[in-house]
């Protein structure tokens, strides 16, 4: 490979001494495609080139090898021997430089071998070889006589240098954010790199957009199982369990994972490129690599083997039982059951690993994770108190034996997080962020982003003006640079400018050079919705919850779920978000570390109010209305993570469309207070289409106008046309909808245009706008996307009500319905009354269209 250019020169160099050559590297590595281009180099060099393959299946047969390459074939079928097969390869070989290459060395039979020795032996022809890096296959060498040999260990590619070879390979550019994802998932292993890209684009996970290579997908799929297949198949069984093991619980100390298995199977896993360590302090870290192989374990394990190996670790490393977590609280059916069983094993698993190592070494090193640990898997604030107060001496700025300044940083922010979040105390965690970072030497920035964080979800407005300019300093550290950006592109979004948001999270993608963390991941998938690029953002967020749910992550399944149910919510698509929530409100509240993720079951439990509330499920509605109040979550600053989505969506359900519409206009002037300009404006948008009154509109419409993204623009024109009974205007808005995918508003904007026509008395223009909204309707799946917005589709009204309505829609006068119900025609009239405000219809012969949908409330 011409990328390979050092290892290049290097064979060409010992060949050119008569010197052989083993080149090593695990499957994928590219030492075939090598061996072939080194080959076609000498060749050009006027060397005679002989090309042997081995085979394993043939590998103990005398001379397969030799036979195949067409040499050694004697008539009768019997082997010939050493010598006779030595004098024929040696009269077929030309005067001059001759070189010899064996591809898979490992599977060459011995009697094969036994011919290359003595060619190289008595003739001085090199022999250059590729094998699997595995300690055994060193035998080789030593074996069968080869005298010196010259070992070139190929290492896994650079990032740049994948680049090249997948651009090279498939003739075109691949994008920053897919080419991380592949180099991420391979750790620069060219041959699974290329499996993946092949396998993504085959499959339409991976395809050309304006002619870059690209993806929003996850990349694993059932057809890389052969890939990662041939890089497990040399283990025992013992190092395979101990891999999948590993693979399940992330990285481990090395202490801890010699618990696990013997130090034979860990050596051997990691000569086979399987794991790698990594230095961290005065520890040596064992993580599963590459990561695809992860991915294998956690799509082909069946959950009771996971269990089984699960149970073995915490008996290994917890005997005495210390470690013990609350049981797991299921609200769903038998698969919902066992997630959430796999969810709790997980959490419960890494709590026992981490407070083993903790227990070990008292290190802030190994504090940190023990934290991370018990916040993600218990909500008993007493037990991550304790461990903040049995580490709290190693961050002193004055001990003797000072802790590095990063993990400094990192316990600092851990501490904000848990007071801010668990304790209720955001001022104080803020202040005491910004004396410490003081102390925190070139991590202070952590520090001050984090203080930014926690002010812009809990108190607000936020002052970002004191974190440094991750741009301004060369010298600053990249964990500081990507902390600071992240934390701005939280600020931007907050505040409506999705283009500033992005701005900065391109930039942690350049510092990072792997894929974005979940936060940043989230932040993505929700500028997306927001610019009302729908398809992509669903794309994103669905793949999320995907790896997420493979990762056992309930944090990240119900974070990217709250942006999937948006997305469906924000296109008036409430059948999909009720499939969405369904399963994740089976999961509790699976809040995790700030920013962001606090908000995301909150924010499941108002969608899940929200739609219930549309689809006449009052009970349910009410319950997650109660649960809302019991919250101790406030408001957050983010899309739908307000109360008062689910509290108006109640007094709109039940007709009280002023009451609704001046919850939302009370709800958008607070987050307006607070900095929170997006969700404000998505908030008044809400009252106009509630209350689309001129008055109203004069009010809010200075406040989303500055607001960017094409879900608040888009809403925002539907409304004002809508206040302003502009007919033609509402059509054009239609058609733009309906091509982005804007169904649920596409609609709406048909029935105000109908109605628009109606009132102006063109009745001919009313007739074919409501003709195009039957005809767009049926397109649509049935049942799924609400053309009513917040005037529910399903009308809640008291049993009298519906029975008055009934006999109304049948045609029956007032004296009529008040004569067959025994009322007074005064009763019958307030009821008909109420009966028309909830439902939005004006006249008596068009209930009969509402009153299927209406359900009997209490």
């Amino acid at each position: 490979m011409s990328l390979r250019r050092a290892e290049t020169e290097i064979a060409i160099a010992a060949i050119g001494d008569g010197i052989s050559l083993e080149i090593v590297g695990g499957h994928g590595s590219g030492r075939t495609t090598f061996l072939n281009s080194l080959g076609m180099q000498l060749a050009s060099r006027s060397f005679h080139v002989v090309s042997l393959h081995g085979v394993r299946p043939l590998s103990s047969r005398p001379l397969a090898a030799l036979n195949v390459a067409g040499y050694a074939a004697r008539a009768d079928g019997r082997p010939s021997g050493i010598d006779t097969v030595l004098a024929e390869l040696v009269d077929r070989l030309p005067q001059g430089s001759s070189l010899i290459t064996v591809d898979d060395g490992d599977y060459l039979d011995e009697m094969s071998w036994g011919v290359l020795a003595a060619l190289h032996a008595r003739h001085r022809v090199p022999i250059a070889f590729t094998r699997l890096a595995r300690p055994a296959c060193s035998a080789i060498t030593s074996s069968f006589g080869l005298g010196e040999v010259s070992t070139l260990e190929l290492r896994p590619l650079r990032f740049d240098e994948l680049a090249t070879a997948l651009e090279s390979q498939h003739g075109g550019p691949l994008d920053a954010s897919t080419l991380s994802q592949l180099y991420a998932r391979s750790a620069g292993n060219i041959g699974l790199a290329c499996a993946m890209l092949e396998s993504g684009l085959r499959e339409g996970r991976i395809e050309t957009r304006n002619g870059v290579i690209t993806t929003d997908q996850s990349l694993w799929a059932p057809s890389l199982v052969q890939a990662v297949e041939r890089l497990i198949d040399p283990l025992t069984p013992e190092q395979r369990g101990l891999l999948e093991l590993l693979a399940f619980v992330g990285v481990l100390d090395v202490e801890t994972a010699d618990l696990l298995g013997t130090s034979r199977d860990l050596e051997q896993l990691e000569d086979l490129d399987l794991v790698k360590l990594l230095p961290s302090g005065d520890r040596q870290l064992v993580s599963v690599s590459p990561p695809l192989v992860v991915d294998y374990f956690r799509h082909f394990v069946r959950p009771a083997r996971r269990l089984r190996l699960i149970r073995t670790l915490r008996q290994t490393l917890d005997p005495a039982g210390r470690v013990v977590l609350p049981p797991a609280r299921v609200q769903a059916g038998e698969s919902a059951a066992q997630l959430v069983h796999l969810i709790h094993e997980r959490q419960e698993t890494r709590a026992v690993i981490a407070r083993s190592e903790w227990d070990r070494s008292r290190t802030l090193r190994s504090a940190i994770p023990y934290i991370e640990a018990l916040s993600e898997a218990t909500r008993a604030t007493a037990d991550i108190d304790a461990a903040f107060e049995e580490s709290a001496p190693l961050v002193d700025a004055e001990a003797p034996d000072r802790a590095p300044d990063d993990l400094r940083a990192a316990w600092h922010a851990l501490r904000a997080v848990h007071d801010a979040y668990n304790h209720h105390k955001p001022e104080e965690a803020v202040r005491r962020l910004r004396a410490d970072a003081a102390t925190a030497g070139a991590y202070a920035g952590i520090m001050l982003a984090c203080a930014v964080e926690i002010e812009l979800e809990l108190i607000g407005p936020v002052d970002d003006s004191g974190l440094p300019d991750p741009d301004g300093d060369d010298e600053m550290r990249s964990a500081v640079r990507i902390a600071i950006h992240r934390a701005r592109a939280l600020v931007a979004l907050v505040r409506g400018e999705l283009a500033a948001s992005e701005r900065h999270l391109a930039a942690i993608r350049e510092i990072s050079g792997e894929e974005l963390d979940l936060v940043c991941s989230a932040l993505v998938a929700m500028i997306l919705a927001l610019r009302s690029r729908t398809t992509e953002a669903l794309a994103l967020a669905r793949a999320g919850i995907e790896s997420s749910r493979l990762r056992f992550d309930a944090v990240g399944m119900q974070t990217f779920a709250a942006i999937a149910s948006f997305c469906r919510m924000a296109d008036g698509n409430y059948g999909e978000v009720e499939e969405i929530l369904d399963e994740m409100m089976s999961l509790g509240d699976s809040s995790g570390r700030a920013p962001l993720t606090p908000f995301a079951h909150l924010s499941l439990t108002i969608m899940s109010s929200v739609t219930s509330s549309r689809r006449g499920r009052r009970a349910v509605a009410d319950q997650r209305d109660a649960e809302l109040l019991r919250m101790r979550t406030p408001d957050g600053p983010y899309p739908t993570t307000q109360r008062s989505w689910a509290f108006g969506q109640s007094l709109a359900s039940r007709g009280e469309f002023p009451e609704a519409a001046d919850e939302f206009s009370r709800c958008g002037d607070l987050l307006w207070a607070r900095g929170a300009r997006l969700s404000a404006a998505l908030a008044y948008n809400s009252a106009l289409e509630i209350d689309p009154s001129t008055e109203r509109l004069a009010r809010h419409a200075s406040r989303i106008e500055p607001v960017e993204g094409a879900l608040v623009q888009d809403t925002f024109e539907h409304v004002t046309a809508v206040v302003h009974s502009d007919g033609p205007a509402l059509l054009a808005n239609a058609d733009r909808f309906a091509d982005g995918g804007r169904y649920g508003l596409a609609l709406a904007s048909l029935s105000a245009a109908a109605k628009s026509f109606a009132e102006a008395g063109d009745d001919a223009s009313a007739a074919r706008a409501r003709d195009r909204h039957r005809r767009l309707r049926d397109t649509l799946q049935p049942d799924t996307f609400d053309a009513d917005r917040f005037r529910t589709t399903y009308v809640e009204l008291t049993a009298r009500e519906l029975e008055v309505a009934r006999y109304a829609a049948a045609g029956l006068t007032n004296q009529q319905i008040a004569d067959e119900l025994v009322l007074s025609v005064r009763t019958v009239e307030s009821h008909l009354h109420r009966v028309m405000r909830k439902t939005g219809v004006e006249r008596r012969h068009h209930l009969k269209k509402v009153i299927g949908s209406a359900g009997a409330g209490t």
